[in-house]
C-alpha cells in the first residue's frame, strides 16, 4: 500500500480473515514462552509512577503500533470523545439491545456494590422507592419528546413535565401532564414499546409485550380517573403536523 492512502473496508476485512487463527496457540511463536522482569518493566506502565514519568520513559511518546501518542495527543483524543458522547443517551451511543445489556449491568454491579458495603441498603420503609420514582429517567428528553414540547409552547398550553402520577396503582412518571385539560401525553418510541405497525409475530420481543401490557394497564388506570390519555407513536410524531396535534388535545 502506498503511502497515504486508505484501506478500504472490503480490504481490512479480507486482511482480518486471512489473519484469524493464524497465530492462535501452539502456532504463536511467542507460545510457551515467558517475558523477562526487565522486559516486563520496559512494557509496564509501574504502580508508583505517574503518566507523565511513564510517558517521558519513551522518546517522543512513541507507545502504541509505532504511532506518536505524547500526553498532549491523548488529551485532545479522549476530549474528542466526551464532546462525542456529551448529552447522548445509551441508546444513541450503543444502540437499543447493547443499551439494554449495558443498563442491566451497572444496574447489578450497583446492588452487588450496596450488599458488599456493610451497614449500606435500601430502606425497609419504602421511601427509597418513591425517591426512585420521582427521579427524572432519562435526564434528557427524546427527540419525539422535544418536538411534543414545542408544539405545546407554540400552542401557549400549560404544562408539566415528567409528572409522577401516584393516584393510580401503577404510579409512574407520564411524558407530559396538561393540568387544565387533565390530559396526559405520552411519546411511546415504536421498538421500546412495541408498535403494532411495526412489530408482530416473530418480529415482537417478550420485554415489548411486557410493556405494551403495562403501558394498557396504567391508561385504564388513569382513564378510570378521569384523565384523557393520548398515545402517540414515534412513527407518528415524525410526521405529525402542529394543527392535527391542536385537534387531538383540544
Amino acid at each position: 500500500m502506498r503511502l497515504g492512502q486508505k484501506t478500504s473496508k472490503e480490504t481490512k476485512e479480507k486482511l482480518r480473515l486471512a489473519m484469524l487463527g493464524k497465530y492462535d496457540g501452539k502456532k504463536n511463536p511467542f507460545y510457551g514462552h515467558k517475558h523477562t522482569k526487565k522486559s516486563k518493566e520496559k512494557m509496564l506502565w509501574h504502580k508508583d509512577m505517574s503518566y507523565e514519568e511513564y510517558l517521558s520513559h519513551y522518546k517522543d511518546g512513541v507507545l502504541f503500533g509505532g504511532k506518536t501518542n505524547n500526553l498532549e495527543t491523548i488529551n485532545k483524543r479522549v476530549e474528542s470523545i466526551r464532546k462525542k458522547m456529551k448529552g447522548k443517551t445509551y441508546e444513541e451511543l450503543f444502540g437499543p439491545e447493547k443499551a439494554a445489556q449495558l443498563k442491566k449491568e451497572k444496574s447489578e454491579k450497583t446492588k452487588q456494590l450496596l450488599k458488599n458495603v456493610k451497614g449500606m441498603g435500601f430502606p425497609k420503609d419504602g421511601t427509597m422507592k418513591i425517591r426512585r420514582a420521582k427521579q427524572i429517567c432519562p435526564k434528557k428528553d427524546t427527540k419525539i419528546e422535544q418536538k411534543i414540547e414545542g408544539f405545546l409552547q407554540l400552542l401557549g398550553m400549560e404544562y408539566n413535565k415528567h409528572a409522577y402520577m401516584n393516584c393510580i396503582r401503577d404510579a409512574y412518571q407520564c411524558d407530559f401532564l396538561i393540568p387544565s385539560l387533565k390530559t396526559i401525553i405520552e411519546c411511546d418510541g415504536d421498538y421500546w414499546h412495541g408498535n403494532p405497525r411495526r412489530f408482530t409475530g416473530e418480529k415482537l420481543k417478550e420485554f415489548q409485550i411486557q410493556q405494551r401490557e403495562k403501558d394498557q394497564q396504567r391508561t385504564e388506570q388513569l382513564v378510570n380517573h378521569g384523565y384523557k390519555v393520548i398515545r402517540l407513536w414515534e412513527s407518528e410524531i415524525k410526521i405529525l403536523a402542529i394543527e392535527k396535534f391542536k385537534e387531538l388535545i383540544c
